[in-house]
């Protein structure tokens, strides 16, 4: 699952010539943990939902966004889209999160970090 994502691709600036590393195998299986155990989708749910989000371009302001969000968010958006708040689901990441994705992170062998900032 997720073969064709791979983690540790450079993306650079073009305007600042800034640098980073971008886990994209570990954010999205990340994404996809988050969705089969917090939210109970089952495994192809999840991968279609997976698919279909991830549609946009990679270039390094668009990975960088996704640095400003806690992956609980993005996995909640990706799952239920924009104000999912205001449709009655809960925001906040359940009291076990980041133990659970520091364990999750080390069974599955993630990237402890989804993006990586250079020098």
């Amino acid at each position: 699952m997720f073969e064709k994502f791979k983690d540790n691709i450079l993306l650079t600036d073009i305007e600042t010539n800034n640098k980073l590393l971008f886990n994209q195998r570990s954010f999205y299986s990340l994404i996809y943990g988050i969705m089969t155990h917090y939210l109970r989708f089952n495994s192809d749910f999840a991968v279609e939902k997976i698919e279909k989000w991830n549609d946009g371009e990679l270039t390094y302001n668009n990975v960088a966004l996704l640095g400003h969000e806690l992956e609980y968010d993005l996995a909640m958006l990706i799952a239920y889209g924009h104000d999912y708040s205001n449709k009655g689901y809960n925001p906040e990441p359940p009291n076990d999160y980041f133990n659970w994705c520091e364990s999750y992170e080390i069974q599955h062998d993630l990237k402890s970090s989804i993006i990586e900032y250079l020098e």
